[in-house]
């Protein structure tokens, strides 16, 4: 698996949000919650073409044993602090 998280994009900080990016890590995708305007936009086509020209890599990495993807994560963090 990808140990390196690659960013797409860098976005400039917002009222009520600082910097922030749209990073790829371990075959999931991990962005902003607050997204304005045509950022939306924006965050699909950067994944759209991250995924077109690192399809091996993203098959990769969601092919290994010790993938998860953001439900999993979530539950796996949840679990923890839930005790």
């Amino acid at each position: 698996m990808s140990e390196q998280d690659i960013t797409l994009i860098e976005f400039p900080p917002q009222r009520g949000r600082g910097r922030s990016r749209l990073y790829y890590y371990q075959g999931n995708f991990f962005m902003p919650l607050t997204l304005i305007n045509d950022e939306v936009g924006k965050v699909k086509r950067a994944i759209r073409e991250f995924c077109k020209k690192n399809a091996d890599l993203v098959k990769t990495d969601r092919a290994h044993p010790s993938y998860k993807n953001l439900v999993e994560l979530f539950d796996e963090q949840e679990a923890q602090f839930s005790v």
